[in-house]
């Protein structure tokens, strides 16, 4: 029902803000409510979405003139942004959307280039925004759900991938809940994921840059993107000595070297040659 109504109208529906309400809210209580779906569940409830967000992305912009303001509607933690835009006028720009009642805001940066597409193509470019970013067994998501697509004027979505200029997608992420130690190797353990159909994914994404409260993740495609953080990946600083580290025993072994990444490791530092993981200060 709720993807039914998603599709059958623009922003300017009066649906639409139900729905809109509707799908945050089924978003929220997945993402927090402790039941995480498992694989089978995960791409029922993220198709469906997708499928029926569609049909108000478009339907935003059917009578709307190159370069007006923006169609914009925004209820229960989701939000959406739809423009018409020529390519000129596209690329090489920043596009924001905000999560309803949050601070929490997603910056697109269109590359210069968008191969494959005429000079004096008009698009149509849809922006999503959700509260929660729903979870999946093995992926504890980190920041809210942002999306982009691009539209041709008949209603088809522009193929948008292998871009050699990625895309950047500033996603700004919830660290507050980290124990100490989770926090000081956020930076390595942040992952941008996409959704790619059936499930979340890095593929052709990478982290440009982390910090603690945003990361702006490079991806040779669009499609919707959260931040997500893996626990299981060798930190330095995380306290294991894994395959391939080299001081994360806090020198419980003879000459236990140190690789140019990791030079520090709690109250522990790198020292000579060969070197050794060292008390700071003693």
């Amino acid at each position: 029902g709720l993807f039914r109504q998603l599709s059958r109208g623009g922003a300017g529906a009066p649906c639409t803000g139900s729905a809109l309400s509707l799908l945050g809210k089924a978003m929220l209580a997945q993402s927090t409510g402790g039941v995480l779906l498992g694989a089978a569940e995960s791409v029922s409830f993220m198709q469906g979405t997708q499928l029926g967000l569609a049909g108000v992305l478009r339907g935003a912009v059917l009578d709307a003139a190159v370069g007006e303001a923006p169609a914009a509607s925004a209820s229960g933690g989701s939000a959406i942004d739809v423009r018409r835009l020529l390519l000129a006028g596209l690329v090489g720009q920043t596009l924001g959307i905000q999560v309803p009642g949050l601070s929490a805001r997603a910056e697109f940066t269109v590359p210069a280039a968008l191969p494959g597409l005429a000079e004096g193509e008009v698009l149509d470019v849809a922006l999503q925004a959700h509260a929660a970013a729903p979870g999946s067994v093995g992926s504890p998501m980190m920041s809210p759900l942002f999306g982009m697509t691009l539209f041709f004027q008949n209603g088809t979505e522009v193929p948008v991938s292998g871009l050699q200029q990625p895309f950047s997608v500033r996603i700004p992420v919830d660290t507050g809940g980290l124990s100490p130690l989770a926090r000081q190797l956020w930076t390595q353990r942040a992952r941008c994921a996409f959704w790619r159909n059936d499930s979340y994914s890095g593929e052709g994404c990478s982290v440009a840059e982390a910090s603690l409260t945003h990361v702006t993740c490079a991806c040779s495609h669009l499609t919707t993107f959260a931040v997500s953080q893996d626990t299981s990946d060798p930190a330095c600083g995380d306290g294991r000595r894994t395959a391939g580290e080299e001081c994360d025993d806090i020198n419980l072994e003879s000459l236990d070297g140190c690789s140019a990444a990791c030079l520090l490791e709690g109250t522990h530092q790198c020292f000579g040659e060969p070197s050794l993981c060292l008390r700071v200060g003693g």
